[in-house]
């Protein structure tokens, strides 16, 4: 064989051994299977795993799979989201005034006889949809979340 493809397998197979071994070492540290080794200054410490055999990781990898995440939804997309809930009842109060009101000689008039039901279901559309797309961004935020906590614990 050719002593080039020799060197490019030999590093292909180095470099798939330490990912895997990475990925073992995350996983046992996410389950809270490792030791402590403290620094000079026993202020900080590195979390270092434990040995395991190839069975028992298996086993343990099966158990990480099955644990339930442990998420807290993210606070500006509980906020965005409530808000969005808020601004459309009140979008909704306000749409049920302004089509109650009746200009006149006189000036504005608070009339609910002369109910304007096209100005009414125009407002309460608009701000539907527009408190939903609040609502979407609200929920994106809260995904994305998500997904960046799950790829950081693997």
């Amino acid at each position: 064989m050719n002593k080039m493809l020799e060197n490019y397998f030999m590093m292909k197979e180095a470099k798939e051994k330490n990912e895997e071994k990475a990925i073992k070492a995350r996983v046992l540290i996410s389950e809270g299977l490792y030791e402590k080794v403290w620094s000079e200054r026993e202020q900080m410490y590195e979390k270092i795993p434990i040995e395991v055999t190839d069975e028992e990781y298996m086993k343990i990898a099966e158990y990480a799979k099955k644990k339930p995440a442990d998420y807290i939804e993210n606070a500006v997309a509980r906020v965005v989201k409530n808000s969005s809930i808020i601004l459309f009842i009140l979008n909704f109060i306000c749409s049920i005034f302004l089509s109650a009101i009746t200009i006149d000689s006189y000036g504005l008039d608070l009339d609910f006889d002369e109910f304007n039901w096209a100005v009414f279901l125009t407002l309460v559309l608009v701000s539907f949809l527009g408190c939903l797309l609040m609502y979407a961004v609200g929920e994106i935020i809260n995904k994305l979340d998500r997904i960046e906590k799950k790829s950081s614990d693997i």
